[in-house]
């Protein structure tokens, strides 16, 4: 199976071939063995880049949603062994950080002070201390049709205010000056890579990154690589203003 190569090591050939058949993942989850025809599509890209004619789950989701979340976790345990168990736990933990403003975690083990010292008192707290749990940032996902950030009304809403740009793979073409300008400054873009899509081979692979590359930096973008690098996507950065 090529995907192991390629770093989805819990993803099991069995699992991978339900979803790209018939579109079933999850399939502990209510109505999991029942496919999704929404995603389906009779159209993918060959290996000379021309489209095909083959029926099957592709797109954005051509290796199926266990892929995006369930390759790997930031826990110190790992909270399973297969791409479904992992997927479970970093979906709660995003949810749970959304909800709490914090990342999930142990909770802090409570010490007694020693016996010449007073016991400490709770900070005071409220919405604006910051020694005071606060809410998350207001978070808002807007799912964008193709072309919106070259349309003025949509441009004139959003110009400035996504700290978030996410791209699929068959959207590229999407990434332009245009899109750029909804950033607001030091903005994230994610511009997720065919890595798993089992039709591309390797020197196709380079040649999408470096296109994505090229495209972000025209785009007023520049690489940002580090540590915690995802396998999925390429990330970028806003590049500031002179």
């Amino acid at each position: 199976m090529g995907l192991h190569p390629r770093g989805a090591t819990t993803v099991s050939p069995s699992e991978f071939g339900l979803w790209r058949e018939n579109g079933v993942a999850f399939v502990p989850r209510g109505g999991g063995d029942v496919p999704n025809p929404t995603v389906r599509s009779s159209r993918r890209p060959r290996a000379d880049g021309q489209a095909g004619a083959d029926t099957g789950y592709w797109g954005d989701t051509v290796t199926g949603p266990f892929l995006a979340f369930g390759l790997d976790t930031d826990g110190l345990r790992s909270p399973g062994k297969t791409a479904t168990e992992i997927s479970l736990a970093n979906v709660t933990a995003m949810l749970h950080e959304l909800l709490t403003g914090t990342p999930p975690g142990d909770p802090p083990e409570i010490q007694d002070p020693p016996k010449d010292q007073d016991p400490p008192r709770d900070p005071p707290c409220d919405n604006t201390s910051p020694l005071g749990p606060l809410a998350p940032l207001p978070l808002r996902v807007r799912f964008l049709p193709l072309g919106s950030a070259r349309r003025p009304p949509a441009r004139a809403r959003l110009e400035g205010n996504c700290r978030l740009l996410l791209l699929g793979w068959r959207s590229l073409q999407e990434l332009t000056p245009e899109l750029g300008q909804l950033a607001a400054p030091g903005a994230t873009l994610l511009v997720e890579l065919p890595t798993f899509a089992p039709t591309l081979r390797q020197p196709q692979l380079d040649a999408f990154r470096a296109q994505a590359t090229a495209l972000a930096g025209a785009s007023g973008f520049e690489p940002w690589g580090g540590p915690g690098e995802p396998l999925a996507c390429a990330r970028f950065r806003r590049r500031p203003q002179p």
